[in-house]
């Protein structure tokens, strides 16, 4: 670990990845899952509320919008659907570019076993 996480574009020369400097979800671009996710988990209150705060939401899904906030591209991204399986190899790469993986209250207890 320390050693960065790199990104190569179209066999162009590695490029380290780094999260956004947005540090205000008013400001913040947010991807998630679909809506109806978190009314089936008894979450509809919590996302809208996120929603609301953020200055955008789109959709990217699974486990690309967490390679897009490595890269900085979006700066949030919430997936009420995974499980720890589907998450564990974006722990390295999210930490080495800066961020963190957390549940939906921002702690860091990821490795608990089922749905985040």
């Amino acid at each position: 670990m320390g050693l960065g996480a790199w990104a190569s574009d179209n066999g162009g020369p590695p490029r380290r990845l780094a999260v956004s400097g947005v540090g205000d979800l008013a400001d913040a671009y947010l991807s998630t899952t679909d809506f109806r996710t978190f009314t089936r988990r008894g979450d509809l209150q919590r996302w809208i509320a996120l929603a609301d705060a953020c200055w955008e939401t789109r959709a990217f899904g699974d486990f690309w919008q967490y390679c897009l906030v490595a890269d900085g591209v979006i700066d949030v991204a919430v997936d009420r659907a995974a499980s720890v399986w589907d998450l564990a190899a974006l722990v390295p790469i999210l930490d080495e570019a800066g961020g963190r993986l957390t549940d939906l209250d921002g702690s860091s207890r990821v490795w608990v076993p089922g749905p985040l």
